[in-house]
């Protein structure tokens, strides 16, 4: 589920700029918010109700590929599902559960945190302005556009932003453990995006974060939005440590290295104390890339040269020039850190 699409939906009363439909519910207009807390509630409303909708399909999905298309080699591995004669996605084995996956939460934090300080807190940017400069993409906006991206952002171990990000993922992993979900288990949370963050960012307008329409959503859960991490990567990991992990099933921070950073012992222990120390604040899964921009661009130009280019992309490593142009952009607009 994209959380950059709820947010956009908050912004425009339900209603969504790239479909033309009304598709959420009307949570109030924006100019109408008299307090940050309004916005947060109006986006949790939007988040709670399109989630109760999609677990409802989800699943009726799950009944009917049960009855339609049973994975019988898998259910023959399972000793519960033997003895039931059920597969595993009928309820054959003996613990069942039914995971569910979101995207761009960091964006919204950001957003979120632009929203608060500068129309809320400093009342440099009018309700009305904000809209007007998202519905145009920023174009003939540059210099609202360059003061909402100099708002805090997630990633470089500011509390003003962090905070948020560690309230919105609480609120939202508690919501989905109190929903149905087939065969009498509930939901769990999850959180890694695999290349969707791509996909789904295709449909979502501007945000105040600065984030420019149709571009890529925050890659992973913990990630920082592209090229937002200015501080380093120890300030990523701080960032991301903040955010309660654990009762979540799966999340996902990936970081990019300069080569360089891999050529000395003193360079390898740097790289394991900081996965020591990720661990230690409860993070659950973080991955690299050590490629500089050149190559990845020039792979871009010349695949052919680039056939063994093997990156991380959001849980899963790919070849590089196999990759969607979006998603190969996306990867390339990482922020590249050295140790």
């Amino acid at each position: 589920m994209s959380m950059g699409k709820c947010l956009e939906l908050v912004l425009n009363n339900g209603f969504d700029p790239n479909t033309r439909k009304q598709i959420g519910l009307k949570t109030g207009r924006f100019e109408d918010f008299q307090t940050f807390s309004g916005v947060v509630e109006a986006f949790k409303e939007q988040v709670r109700y399109f989630s109760y909708q999609g677990t409802a399909l989800f699943n009726l999905q799950r009944y009917f590929r049960a009855a339609m298309i049973p994975p019988i080699f898998n259910s023959g591995l399972v000793d519960d599902c033997i003895k039931s004669g059920k597969s595993v996605s009928a309820g054959g084995a003996r613990f069942n559960y039914m995971y569910f996956l979101l995207e761009g939460m960091i964006d919204v934090a950001d957003s979120l945190a632009a929203i608060k300080k500068h129309v809320f807190e400093e009342c440099s940017i009018s309700k009305r302005e904000l809209l007007d400069a998202l519905s145009v993409n920023f174009e003939g906006k540059e210099d609202l556009h360059r003061l909402l991206s100099s708002a805090p952002k997630y990633g470089n171990d500011e509390n003003y932003v962090d905070t948020i990000a560690h309230d919105l993922y609480d609120w939202w992993r508690k919501m989905v453990a109190e929903m149905d979900a087939s065969y009498g288990c509930k939901y769990l949370p999850c959180a890694y995006s695999v290349s969707l963050h791509h996909s789904y960012g295709a449909r979502v307008g501007a945000l105040p974060s600065g984030r420019l329409a149709k571009k890529s959503l925050a890659d992973g859960s913990m990630s920082p939005a592209q090229g937002c991490d200015t501080h380093g990567p120890t300030a990523v990991i701080n960032s991301a440590g903040k955010i309660d992990q654990y009762p979540i099933l799966a999340t996902l921070l990936n970081i990019k290295f300069q080569p360089t950073i891999m050529k000395t012992s003193d360079d390898l222990n740097k790289l394991i104390a900081l996965v020591k120390t990720y661990f230690d604040y409860g993070g659950r899964h973080i991955q690299f890339n050590v490629v500089d921009q050149k190559t990845l661009s020039d792979a871009q130009i010349h695949p052919e040269l680039h056939r063994n280019l093997i990156v991380r992309v959001a849980g899963y490593s790919a070849y590089f020039i196999e990759l969607d142009r979006g998603v190969q952009d996306e990867i390339i607009k990482r922020t590249t850190h050295a140790m």
